[in-house]
């Protein structure tokens, strides 16, 4: 059955507003299209433990309170250890702060990490405990001082100057497992990705063309 030139345009707004847009121009809804890329977890940070060099990189954090911190250990053999401002390369007297152990790696990032939390603002210094390390300059603080009273620098300088490391007695204030930081977004589409009011599985299709001075419309194979 074909209609006037006139009728069809007439109609054309109701029958657009019941099968939505034709195939030329899709309606794309945000975030459909998935991912493989890793990306960051909100409130975790990491730091490499010796990634090519006897340094933490980053070597100063800052982290607010219920946030965490992973450690991720390189080859061939490092660890992370909280320390003293005042005594640098060795652990709080008391006995408090965190220890991830020796971490041994032979190729690569380890598949473990050290993961802390952070419980207040205050600054928290720490450094490797394997010989010679936290006096060539593998150290790091979370949440430095703002007022600049203490800096890594001041810490570092000191720290070259120390005999030896010393270890904490245990492993302790964290711990050591698969790393949580870096997550992948599912291949899949979610349901919740597709576009409201448009069917799948071909849709509705729209074919205009020119016949001796009329236009028809076929939707869906049904030619009007």
């Amino acid at each position: 059955m074909h209609f006037s030139i006139t009728f069809l345009l007439s109609v054309l707004p109701c029958i657009f507003a019941q099968y939505g847009n034709p195939p030329s121009s899709p309606t794309k809804s945000s975030g459909a299209a998935p991912s493989s890329t890793g990306t960051a977890t909100p409130g975790v940070h990491t730091v490499e433990a010796g990634n090519g060099n006897l340094a933490y990189s980053p070597s100063s954090i800052t982290a607010a309170v219920g946030e965490t911190i992973e450690f991720h250990f390189f080859p061939p053999l490092h660890s992370v250890a909280q320390g003293d401002f005042a005594t640098p390369c060795t652990p709080p007297a008391n006995g408090t702060g965190f220890f991830s152990g020796d971490i041994t790696t032979s190729s690569g990032e380890n598949t473990n990490v050290f993961t802390i939390k952070i419980n207040d603002t205050n600054p928290i210094w720490f450094y490797c405990v394997i010989p010679t390390h936290c006096q060539a300059g593998m150290s790091g603080v979370i949440n430095p001082p703002a007022d600049g009273s203490m800096t890594l620098a001041q810490y570092q300088l000191a720290a070259g100057k120390v005999a030896s490391s010393v270890a904490p007695a245990n492993v302790q204030g964290g711990v050591l497992g698969p790393v949580k930081a870096a997550t992948t977004s599912s291949s899949t589409p979610s349901p919740s990705s597709k576009s409201a009011g448009v069917p799948t599985g071909g849709g509705v299709q729209w074919v205009m063309f020119a016949l001796t001075g009329t236009v028809a419309i076929a939707v869906g194979g049904l030619l009007l």
